[in-house]
């Protein structure tokens, strides 16, 4: 009988957000994009999967 390997649920969160990185981008973002631009949560995506 084969095990299959189960990808958790949730992420594994290293620091607490935003890391260093997305920091550093939501910076960029407030300087470059226009203000009227709604955002409601900053947010960073590196990447994304199906679950």
């Amino acid at each position: 009988m084969e095990s299959k390997s189960v990808k958790p649920k949730n992420p594994h969160i290293v620091v607490e957000p935003p890391g260093p990185k997305a920091r550093k981008i939501i910076g960029k973002d407030h300087r470059y994009i226009m203000q009227s631009f709604a955002r409601w949560y900053p947010l960073v995506v590196e990447r994304a999967e199906d679950y």
